[in-house]
């Protein structure tokens, strides 16, 4: 009975978690007229919806993704990136003739101007993109899209990817739950039997 009892949870739970996925196209039941389809596939366009907004709202707010662009590192980084391809293009565009020490010399001024003025004009384009793309960039509607456009077979794909293993415990779990299900049912039994009940 334990053995009977594992196989019929492990089965069972194993079937449930397919059916999160399968079919993919909804299925009629003869006879009974209802038709049958995995969840993910029938509601996966809510889904996609209501991930697209948790993620806007919850996870990854804009004004988060505008502090971080607009933080003191994002601009230190910039501003010592502008000034390291200023100097190369300085040094690449002044004529030949010119003597290494002067083209250096050159590249270094601009630079320590990029240095200074540079900040100030992060921060003024911070302010303005930053305002424009609260208005107009609509995270949620774009991770809708890109879930809604997934084929099934690779959004299935993502699911296991991302919970696999859990998926595979619940099924496990169904196996030890029916064989201690089994285990209880077969004592019962023998407890009955002994008694002569």
């Amino acid at each position: 009975m334990p053995v009977i009892g594992a196989l019929i949870g492990w089965t069972t739970n194993l079937l449930a978690v397919r059916l999160l996925f399968r079919p993919y196209r909804p299925v009629r039941l003869p006879l009974l007229g209802y038709r049958f389809q995995g969840m993910l596939p029938k509601y996966r366009f809510e889904l996609a919806k209501k991930v697209g907004h948790l993620m806007q709202s919850e996870l990854v707010p804009i004004d988060s993704l505008l502090d971080k662009l607009h933080s003191e590192e994002v601009r230190k980084e910039l501003t010592h990136l502008a000034e390291m391809v200023v100097r190369g293009r300085v040094l690449d565009r002044l004529p030949p003739f010119l003597p290494l020490s002067i083209k250096r010399l050159i590249g270094d001024l601009i630079a320590e101007q990029v240095h200074k003025e540079l900040p100030a004009l992060l921060n003024e384009l911070f302010i303005r993109s930053g305002q424009k793309i609260k208005e107009e960039f609509e995270l949620a509607q774009i991770i809708e899209e890109k879930l809604s456009a997934l084929e099934l077979p690779q959004l299935e794909n993502i699911v296991y990817q991302v919970a696999g293993r859990e998926l595979r415990y619940i099924e496990i779990l169904g196996g030890i739950i029916g064989f201690l299900i089994g285990l209880l049912q077969a004592g019962l039994i023998l407890l009955f039997n002994v008694n002569g009940l």
